[in-house]
């Protein structure tokens, strides 16, 4: 029993450690359509914005707490350069290796999951049942300042392919979600969101960099060496790169 009870706790231990330490996803989980934003197709998987927010709506909000509040946003929120921050992506377990590798240029990066945790766990003691519901950045805060963290960041991402309404002469936008690109497509973008969030007093900023696009261009017997995966993941890097450089700007 005892065995069995040290495993438990040594397998719990090597799961915080995965996730806090940095590790890496593999570039070659990457290189099919099919599976390039699969994940996207479950919006249970993502990340909202209450789970960020630390929102508590369902207690009653007075005024005292909306002016306890200003009071302390206006401290403001800051990430100098070589700060330690955890980074997570919306949706996925690990945060995209390019990414970390863009964030690392400016901060000390470490990694958590960008999944939410639905379901509530249950405490037991001998007079009653306790039900307990962490919101997903309150867990990951306290997580962060034991590993001294400053600050998180959570992002999501989306690719979007563009075909032309030829009545209205405008632009259609779409989510890739795998498989075959449409005929039609002559546009892409690739859009971002951030979330930087204080460890220490929970303050938050979202930005949002200038979305990154380009042409689309369809393989055929004059540009055989384009692919579709070669596009996105330009644009993507391209998207993430200036990102980055933006964020090490204007918070620094």
């Amino acid at each position: 029993m005892k065995r069995s009870k040290h495993i438990k706790i040594l397998m719990s231990c090597l799961s915080i450690l995965l996730f806090i330490s940095g590790c890496k996803s593999s570039p070659s989980a990457q290189t099919k359509n099919p599976g390039y934003v699969s994940i996207k197709n479950n919006s249970s998987n993502q990340l909202t914005y209450s789970d960020v927010f630390d929102d508590e709506l369902e207690d009653e909000i007075t005024e005292d707490d909306i002016q306890e509040a200003i009071l302390q946003a206006e401290h403001g929120f800051t990430l100098p350069a070589n700060t330690t921050i955890i980074l997570a992506e919306s949706g996925r377990l690990v945060p995209d290796i390019k990414m970390q590798n863009e964030m690392s240029k400016y901060y000390q990066v470490s990694v958590y999951s960008g999944l939410p945790k639905r379901k509530a766990r249950t405490l037991k003691n001998r007079q009653e049942e306790t039900t307990v519901q962490n919101n997903y950045m309150r867990t990951l805060r306290l997580i962060a300042a034991k590993g001294h963290q400053k600050a998180i960041i959570v992002y999501w991402s989306t690719l979007q392919l563009g075909s032309l309404d030829e009545v209205n002469r405008e632009i259609i936008w779409a989510d890739f979600t795998g498989g075959a690109v449409p005929a039609n497509t002559f546009k892409m973008r690739y859009l971002l969101r951030f979330a930087l969030v204080d460890v220490s007093t929970g303050n938050w900023s979202m930005f949002l960099p200038i979305t990154q696009s380009a042409d689309y261009r369809k393989a055929n017997s004059f540009n055989t060496g384009i692919s579709d995966m070669g596009q996105f993941e330009s644009l993507k890097q391209r998207a993430y790169i200036e990102a980055a450089r933006l964020i090490s700007q204007k918070y620094q």
